[in-house]
């Protein structure tokens, strides 16, 4: 997860304590793996059928050697990985950042038929806390200038998921239970503001957290 330079992003340990907190909600167990894989990507495994599930190494290095982590990559059986990234805020040119991950992780494992094959992940990005500035969805244009038909353009797009537009009725249905204890993101702005808040407002708003943790 990479975080804007804004104050509410905290230190760098509160970045990875967060990070670890969400890659273990992801991971409590397989079937729950399954149940998020199906519904960021619209796939249809079985969650009660016995898959390979493979927590992938999310580390690489850079062309200046700087180590790169993304939050998590998963791999389902001898089928597609799928990469996950998650962010509180809408960190601009992210999508360039996702292009990076996904190639580094393409690039660890190359097939060949006649010429060199690379595989990107499936992509998603969770997004955390209501804000401005984040999208429906992640695109980018890439250009390739010279090929045997002349220039090519291809539109890379990464799926985008917000907490708060994933109802608690849909987290139950869906099997989504890892998602559950992320509904903690939507007090966090109101929280933030008791602590500046005069007394009439520190009354209302510590009404309106007490009424939407007892929901």
């Amino acid at each position: 997860m990479e975080k804007g330079k804004e104050k509410r992003s905290g230190s760098p340990k509160e970045k990875i304590r967060l990070d670890e907190t969400l890659k273990l909600l992801f991971s409590v167990s397989e079937p729950l793996v399954i149940n998020i894989v199906n519904y960021f990507f619209n796939e249809s495994f079985d969650a009660n059928q016995d898959y390979d599930v493979e927590f992938m190494s999310t580390e690489s290095t850079d062309l200046g050697m700087e180590l790169k982590r993304a939050d998590l990559l998963i791999k389902i059986g001898k089928g597609n990985s799928y990469h996950f990234e998650f962010q509180l805020n809408g960190k601009k040119y992210m999508v360039l950042r996702m292009f990076e991950y996904g190639y580094r992780s393409a690039l660890s494992k190359t097939d060949e038929d006649n010429m060199p094959v690379i595989h990107f992940p499936k992509q998603a990005v969770l997004y955390l806390e209501e804000g401005n500035g984040i999208p429906d969805e992640l695109k980018l244009k890439v250009v390739f200038p010279i090929t045997d038909k002349g220039e090519q353009q291809i539109i890379y797009k990464v799926i985008v998921k917000k907490v708060w537009e994933i109802s608690e009725e849909e987290k139950l249905e869906q099997g989504l239970y890892s998602l559950l204890p992320l509904e903690i993101f939507k007090l966090r702005k109101e929280i933030e503001r008791i602590k500046i808040a005069t007394e009439d407002e520190f009354l209302r708003l510590s009404k309106q957290v007490k009424f939407e943790t007892n929901m």
